[in-house]
């Protein structure tokens, strides 16, 4: 057997030196910091030294295909078979392909023409399948270079490889092995050397196990669109099902990339018969009816829906394309099972703009599309496929504007959200539209005529725009006569407006009637709202106090006891605002508030200081609640009042009140001996003395005045 000038069988220069490492992480942080420049002499060294990890050929190659040097597609697509570092390779390599795209479409549109070739992504290697035939020596060395495969180091199993077909020459799957390793080392001339070679002897001994894969060598060697196509027939005989869901896609690609349209058909409907059970292959055989107008076929093989995204993307671009109702529920059930994870949401983005690019224009397929994107919280995806859509009904507009408010997002503009916001408001009121969206739960939360009313009413009111705000709510009025808090808005605007009679007219009236109609909770709500409109109305808040006590709303009822009782003090009414507040005294009291308790009675004395009753009922609510300290201070204001106006029995009484709270303060029982004294009652003094002189019976003075106090009480007998 030929080994087209391969290396001898030794093993590849270690790359497993720390030096190596070490320099593999500085060209990362050189790279990271701009300096690619710097970076792409060590990693070239690394690799060059036989440095085994896929990481130096991925940092590599994604530097040069940036710069757009073909070695840099070379090393990434060696690199997408390494367990770590082939996903980044593959994702490089996708992006760049992208951009390249992009590129042409904007340089040459005009002169893009159809490829005559197909594209695969890299070769993959899985492990050598054949090693239990093989002598124990050949399978000892096909098993090392799996584990080479699988690290990433290629060259060093294809060096096995070819060590091991010395040791078992008679096995070609050896030197199928041989051919992959040569696609995937970049050398493809040599691997349809090979495989040319593999397939003669193949030949020779009738041997057909190894056509499959020589198909698969050949393809990526040669991606042509006659080599991939058929390799994509082959697996389709073979009925290799993995194969087939890899490359007929490919090829199917291929043929329409060429312009042959039929083709593609017949190739999606082979793989459709050959695996039925196969919703990849039943969506790619619908795709392709719909494009070629075959709707009643594609129609056909829709009516099963399945729980996989390609059967339910299959039968939602037949509904699309034919306008069906269900096409609402389909997107629905997606867009539902993208968000919660149930489905890949990337991989049903994707399957859903494949079917989207063979439907006529006019569908509804961009607003489908936008909902999904919605769904998973792609908000750019949802600008960008509503950009310049015009539905042509208006349950498409109504969706389309809906998607296009919920992806600007709770920060966006009141000028950026109000256009959208209109349009699905207006939209909303056609009978059809309300029917749709009360058959079709599309958002959550649900946009209905009235949410979005009422969010452009108050988007509305917040930019000052009122006059518009009011006919929102007029419609608002007449969509849901029997929601009242409408007529309330409505009214309230009018009031603002400065028309408050009318609005306190047209409130009263709507307050009577749901009165009557024992609505009682709207009836507050609607006096609430009077009062809104004119908060220095006293009756209207005399009247909400009532209602609020008879519901047992006693905190609205205190509160708005002290409100009234500010507006009375305001308009100079002290007594009323007294009796207000002695009224929300009591609530408060009857809900042991205390922290309201005190402000009120503090208030209460503010307005009118010297009013004795008060400080009695103060103190006597303090005692209750076990303050003592401000009970006392209260009746100390009792006693100074009354001396003030001379009133000595209401002075006594006060001091023997705060005798009784506090028996140890002495200085009550001098102030109560004075003025007993004063008043002539010396017995009386001379026994408030004697306690006196029971607590401090140290002070001589207190007993003096206790001596004298008697003496004047003997000659007054």
């Amino acid at each position: 057997m030929e080994h087209f000038d391969e290396p001898a069988p030794t093993r590849s220069v270690s790359g497993d030196s720390e030096r190596l490492r070490a320099n593999i992480e500085h060209a990362a942080a050189l790279i990271a910091d701009g300096r690619e420049d710097d970076a792409i002499p060590l990693l070239r060294a690394a690799i060059e030294a036989g440095y085994p990890g896929a990481d130096a050929r991925v940092l590599l190659g994604e530097v040069l295909l940036r710069r757009g040097d073909p070695d840099g597609r070379t090393l990434l697509q060696v690199a997408t078979i390494d367990a770590t570092w082939g996903a980044r390779a593959q994702a490089a390599l996708r992006a760049a392909d992208g951009h390249a795209e992009e590129r042409a479409a904007v340089e040459a549109p005009s002169r893009k023409r159809p490829r005559r070739g197909a594209r695969l992504d890299p070769l993959t290697i899985g492990p050598f399948p054949h090693t239990n035939r093989l002598p124990p020596a050949a399978a000892r060395v096909m098993a090392e270079a799996d584990a080479d495969v699988a690290r990433g180091r290629l060259e060093s199993a294809l060096d096995l490889t070819v060590y091991a077909e010395t040791l078992a020459p008679d096995d070609l799957s050896i030197f199928v092995r041989h051919a992959e390793l040569l696609v995937a080392t970049q050398r493809p001339a040599k691997a349809l050397a090979l495989a040319a070679t593999i397939r003669r002897l193949a030949a020779l001994r009738s041997e057909t196990e190894h056509d499959l894969a020589l198909a698969r060598v050949v393809a990526h060697a040669a991606p042509t669109l006659d080599n991939v196509l058929a390799l994509a027939r082959a697996a389709l005989a073979a009925g290799d099902a993995s194969l087939s869901d890899t490359y007929v896609p490919a090829a199917t690609a291929a043929l329409l990339e060429a312009g042959d349209a039929a083709g593609a058909l017949d190739l999606a409907r082979e793989w459709h018969a050959q695996a039925p059970g196969s919703s990849v292959a039943r969506l790619t055989y619908v795709r392709e009816l719909l494009r070629s107008g075959q709707l009643a076929e594609a129609a056909d093989l829709t009516q099963d829906v399945g729980h996989d995204p390609a059967s339910i993307v299959a039968a939602l671009a037949v509904a699309a394309a034919t306008g069906a109702k269900t096409q609402w529920s389909l997107i629905a059930r997606l867009a539902r099972d993208a968000a919660a994870g149930r489905v890949d949401r990337i991989e049903a983005q994707r399957l859903l703009s494949d079917v989207a690019a063979v439907l006529p224009e006019g569908t509804a397929m961009p607003v489908l599309r936008a909902l999904l994107a919605l769904a998973v919280g792609d908000s750019r995806e949802v600008t960008a496929r509503l950009a310049g859509f015009r539905p042509a009904d208006r349950v498409s507009a109504f969706v389309a504007a809906v998607c296009s408010l919920r992806a600007l997002g709770p920060d966006a503009d009141s000028a950026t959200v109000l256009p959208p916001l209109r349009a699905a408001f207006d939209l909303a009121a056609h009978p059809d539209v309300a029917a749709f969206v009360s058959e079709n739960p599309l958002f959550d939360p649900p946009a209905t005529a009235a949410s979005l009313g009422e969010s452009l009413a108050n988007l509305l009111v917040e930019r000052g725009e009122f006059q518009e705000a009011l006919a929102v709510y007029e419609r608002l009025m007449g969509q849901y006569p029997d929601t009242h808090r409408y007529a309330r808005a409505h009214a309230e605007l009018v009031g603002r407006a400065g028309e408050t009679a009318e609005a306190l007219a047209k409130l009263d009236a709507l307050r009577e009637q749901e009165e009557a109609a024992g609505r009682h909770a709207e009836a507050e709500k609607t006096l609430e709202t009077m009062v809104r409109i004119a908060p220095n109305h006293l009756p209207l808040r005399e009247r909400l106090v009532e209602i609020h006590l008879k519901r047992g709303r006693l905190a609205e009822a205190l509160r708005e006891l002290f409100t009234l009782a500010q507006l009375l003090e305001r308009h100079g009414r002290v007594a009323e605002a007294i009796a207000h507040l002695r009224r929300a005294a009591e609530i408060a009291t009857l809900m042991g508030d205390w922290e309201k308790v005190e402000p009120i009675y503090g208030y209460m004395i503010r307005l009118a200081p010297e009013d004795i009753g008060l400080r009695h009922a103060a103190a006597a609510t303090f005692v209750q609640h076990g303050r003592i300290a401000e009970a006392k201070a209260q009746l100390q204001e009792v006693f100074r009042i009354a001396r003030t106006q001379e009133d000595y029995d209401e002075a006594i009484a006060a001091l023997h009140q705060i005798i009784a709270l506090d028996p140890t303060d002495l200085t009550p029982y001098h102030r109560l001996g004075e003025i007993l004294a004063a008043v002539g009652e010396y017995g009386q003094a001379e026994r408030v003395y004697g306690r006196l002189a029971q607590l401090a019976p140290d002070d001589p003075a207190i007993k003096a005045k206790q001596a004298a106090l008697a003496a004047l009480a003997k000659r007054h007998l």
